[in-house]
């Protein structure tokens, strides 16, 4: 029997959606948009002491519900292959836009304030719930967190012993995703290496404008909301990327100073082609071998 889905007749609520490539600094920054204002729901999932010892900040039901996709396309959370969301229709579609509908409603406390969603895996999984706050009328945004992909590779490789050159392509797929599925929407970026540096004012003041709030004034961050100590991974210059990769984070990061960049996109959609063709011949073989290779002493980017 066809579900009956009353999401119309719930009051207009604000999302702020946080994607990014897993160690990109999205944890920090969910940190940052609930100082700021945002609320977070009732349901974590716990910090991990030898991992993100503050929190990963990260709702158990949407991680839930991410997973669940990933799990209907074939994939998995670092995959370089195209996620195929599109796959998914009929009653399944409707199963996971109500799952997300219910979670937004019941785990957050009622009130104006943007409703804070942070996973990592939305870079992968956005047209989902996009479809499904656009059914429910909610009023959506989303913060991209960007990060160098050799720092966010040499994170994966110390954490999870995955190849470099494997994480290198999942940071390009990522962000290709993520860029490609939010255009049109409220969205912005912001760079996490900035704010360690003299453009932390500046970006602390273009989240403030972004979420609606008062930026004419000095805003002093906790140093346990943005600690150096947690920071345990930065770009090298000693590990060349190749041309596509370094073409795509750069405008990302010129992005995130809100530099404008002409025709970008175009190019974009030119490199996510290049991926998804070579997709065609080898994408089953890296997705079940490289990514879980062992590391050994080999070294690709």
């Amino acid at each position: 029997m066809r579900q009956i889905i009353t999401w119309r007749i719930m009051d207009a609520f604000n999302v702020i959606l946080i994607a990014g490539m897993h160690r990109s600094g999205t944890s920090m920054l969910t940190r940052l948009l609930a100082e700021f204002g945002g609320v977070l729901p009732t349901k974590l999932i716990p910090p991990r002491e030898n991992d993100n010892r503050l929190g990963f900040w990260e709702p158990v039901a949407a991680v839930g519900i991410n997973k669940e996709i990933m799990k209907m396309i074939g994939s998995h959370w670092i995959d370089c292959r195209r996620p195929r969301t599109e796959r998914i229709g009929g009653e399944s579609l409707l199963n996971l836009q109500n799952q997300i509908v219910q979670f937004l409603k019941n785990e957050y406390p009622s009130g104006d304030a943007p409703r804070l969603v942070k996973d990592p895996r939305l870079s992968r999984t956005f047209p989902i719930w996009r479809s499904a706050l656009a059914q429910a009328g909610a009023n959506m945004s989303v913060v991209i967190s960007v990060r160098s992909p050799q720092a966010c590779a040499q994170s994966l490789v110390s954490r999870n012993k995955i190849i470099d050159a494997y994480a290198v392509m999942s940071w390009l797929r990522s962000y290709l995703e993520i860029e490609f599925s939010t255009r049109g929407q409220k969205r912005l970026f912001v760079n996490y290496d900035s704010f360690f540096d003299d453009n932390r004012p500046a970006q602390i003041k273009r989240i403030l404008q972004f979420m609606g709030l008062p930026a004419d004034e000095e805003i002093t961050i906790p140093e346990t909301l943005v600690s150096a100590e947690d920071r345990h991974h930065t770009a090298t210059n000693d590990a060349p990327l190749q041309k596509d990769v370094t073409f795509v984070y750069t405008t990302l990061a010129a992005l995130s100073r809100a530099e404008p960049q002409a025709n970008y996109t175009t190019e974009f959609d030119v490199i996510r082609g290049r991926l998804n063709a070579a997709e065609y011949y080898f994408g089953e073989i890296l997705s079940d071998s490289l990514a879980f290779a062992p590391l050994g002493n080999q070294r690709f980017f």
